[in-house]
């Protein structure tokens, strides 16, 4: 393996999971904003001693919660 590339060898069955940074940093949001998400329960996470762990389908979920749909466009007369 060449210094700088990562492999994980992930186990059947597990979810891919993020820490707050690697989640914000994959994002390219703010760390802040994922502990809000975390803190009000909009984010699902697991806590292992002081870590969270964000499985990507909850990461996902959450990404479509922060949709803002297309407003119609106002037709002025």
């Amino acid at each position: 393996m060449s210094k700088g590339t990562e492999q994980t060898n992930k186990p059947e069955g597990l979810p891919r999971v993020f820490s707050i940074g690697g989640l914000a940093g994959h994002l390219g949001i703010s760390r802040r904003t994922v502990c809000r998400a975390l803190s009000s329960g909009e984010l699902e996470h697991y806590r292992v001693g002081a870590r969270a762990l964000i499985p990507e389908p909850a990461a996902v979920s959450w990404l479509e919660s922060q949709r803002v749909g297309r407003r119609p466009r106002l037709r002025v007369a």
